[in-house]
């Protein structure tokens, strides 16, 4: 009993702490991009291209583009699959316009976002900690909040709409291409049903959804760097308790915006 009371006094109290952490970056926007723009642009450039690689050391771009691939071939094969057997395959485009949208481009995107940024921005702000860089920017009358957090949250939100974009397309052109190739369905019939059910309203709410999780995703990152201690290996278990975190809280932010979103209608209206 007695630990079960100080585990959840010491989850009430990381959560107050993250709470507090998050209402100190809110608070420094105005005054960080005034003052510390070109490091929000400095961030912004290396959250996009990172390195200059295509994957390992790179920027989200790569990463976001063969994921997307990657998750639209296999919602083409599967949705198709799946339909074929009720005798339903034309409705391919349906599924892509569907569920590419409102699900699993928002999912693929977060979760590349806080596997390739996230991670970084923990690993960073966690190395400036325990070397006591963070400690020397105080003295130097540097608020590390502002110059260390919200340059890098306002920065990921900035980068994340292009990204995202580049993502959802990808995700689109691979489902439609490998119903096409595959499966030898008319180019023509699929994009009937996509461009039949792909909803401006829906697209909209996609990129609500990916604007919340890439703000969740980098403070949560964030804030696990920026609490990191007991040295690297401190900076190691910061990371990996981060990237379970955000993934944790994506997919259930995902269930709850969908309910929001689409729960008592769905929008879409399929009669013979």
């Amino acid at each position: 009993m007695a630990k079960a009371t100080a585990g959840v006094q010491d989850a009430l109290t990381r959560f107050a702490d993250f709470a507090w952490f998050c209402w100190t970056t809110f608070r420094g926007t105005r005054f960080t991009l005034q003052r510390y723009y070109k490091e929000v642009l400095r961030q912004l450039a290396d959250i996009s291209w990172g390195s200059g690689a295509l994957l390992v050391g790179g920027g989200t771009v790569g990463v976001m583009v063969l994921l997307s691939l990657s998750a639209g071939t296999s919602l083409g094969i599967e949705g198709f699959n799946g339909l074929e057997i009720m005798g339903l395959a034309p409705l391919t485009g349906f599924v892509s316009a569907g569920v590419n949208t409102r699900e699993l481009a928002p999912l693929v995107a977060a979760l590349a976002l806080g596997g390739q940024v996230g991670c970084r921005f923990t690993a960073q702000i966690g190395s400036m900690r325990i070397s006591e860089e963070i400690d020397a920017l105080e003295v130097m009358a540097v608020e590390p909040m502002r110059y260390l957090v919200t340059t890098r949250v306002l920065a990921c939100m900035f980068a994340i709409l292009p990204l995202y974009l580049i993502g959802l397309l990808g995700a689109y052109a691979a489902s439609e291409a490998s119903v096409v190739l595959i499966f030898n369905q008319s180019r023509g019939t699929y994009e009937h049903y996509f461009y039949s059910f792909i909803d401006a309203r829906d697209v909209f709410l996609s990129i609500v959804k990916i604007l919340i999780f890439a703000l969740m995703v980098s403070l949560i990152h964030c804030w696990f760097g920026f609490r990191a201690s007991s040295g690297p290996q401190g900076v190691g278990e910061a990371t990996g308790r981060a990237i379970r975190a955000s993934i944790v809280s994506v997919v259930v932010m995902d269930m709850i915006l969908t309910l929001v979103f689409w729960g008592n209608d769905p929008g879409f209206r399929v009669a013979g």
